[in-house]
């Protein structure tokens, strides 16, 4: 059977947080800007599907990342990343086997010790 691999991107998630090693991004907090990437690999019967809960629910996901991003506060963001990295598998667990990737990109801005 065909397959066919679906990407869905959710950019620009614009959010203020409190993570990194330093005291100062601990107490001062940041804005910070995430990106997600989601790979499907689905057989091309998938077409014939016409309803969320057939799919990946991107709205529910960028929901989701706005809720857990400040639950816990993270020294390493590649910690904040594979926090995050599961959110599109906990939702979508009929899918999960379906899902190739996820990736995860977060960008600080005005990182301290950086220009």
């Amino acid at each position: 059977m065909k397959q066919d691999t679906y990407i869905i991107k959710i950019p620009q998630i614009k959010l203020f947080g409190h993570h990194g090693c330093y005291d100062e991004e601990k107490e001062k907090g940041q804005e910070f800007e995430i990106e997600v990437q989601i790979i499907v690999v689905m057989d091309s019967l998938f077409e014939g599907f016409n309803s969320l809960r057939d799919t990946i629910d991107y709205s529910k996901v960028e929901s989701e990342i706005k809720r857990r991003f400040n639950i816990k506060r993270h020294d390493l963001l590649e910690q904040l990343a594979s926090e995050l990295a599961t959110i599109p598998y906990d939702l979508c667990a009929d899918l999960a086997t379906e899902i190739a990737s996820v990736s995860v990109k977060i960008r600080k801005n005005n990182p301290i010790g950086m220009s």
